[in-house]
């Protein structure tokens, strides 16, 4: 009956090489266009942060601490982490990516109310830390009280943590 199928398997392997073809192209595109790119997720986190009493820190000036409480998920990198610290009424702003003489994240150890010991957190912050953002209040421009506002941000993603108003003194 039909004698000239010789046509029909040349045929369907272009079909099937042209198929292949464009979804390699579809791959490739996907890839360069960054859908198929591995993101990175922004932490699961709880952090309280709140307001502490006026501790001069130093001698040569007097910082504010604003207590930060980590209650639960992640564990952070210290170096993957930004803060952002402005004083809510002269709208000076110091991060501490950019200025850590005068903004810092450290770990003090108390003695009666006043600071026996400190370090700088360099590393990891765990659930169960407690940790102080330390900023220096004379460049700030705090005149003994006012509100600031404390933004973490997670430098990777470019996405907030925390953005909390604390009173600082």
């Amino acid at each position: 009956m039909f004698r000239d199928e010789k046509g029909v398997s040349p045929v369907i392997g272009v079909v099937l090489m042209v198929a292949l073809a464009v979804i390699m192209a579809a791959v490739t595109a996907s890839f360069t266009a960054g859908v198929g790119k591995i993101t990175r997720s922004i932490p699961r986190v709880y952090l309280a942060v709140a307001d502490d009493p006026y501790i001069s820190i130093n001698s040569n000036g007097n910082y504010t601490l604003v207590k930060v409480s980590h209650k639960g998920g992640d564990v952070l990198k210290v170096s993957e982490l930004d803060v952002v610290v402005t004083n809510t009424t002269t709208g000076n702003a110091l991060r501490m990516s950019e200025q850590e003489t005068n903004i810092g994240m450290v770990k003090y150890s108390f003695t009666d109310g006043n600071i026996s010991d400190y370090k700088i957190m360099r590393v990891n912050i765990k659930p169960g830390d407690v940790f102080y953002i330390a900023v220096n209040g004379t460049i700030m421009g705090f005149n003994g009280s006012g509100f600031c506002e404390v933004k973490i941000i997670h430098k990777p993603t470019g996405q907030l943590i925390v953005d909390a108003q604390v009173y600082c003194h």
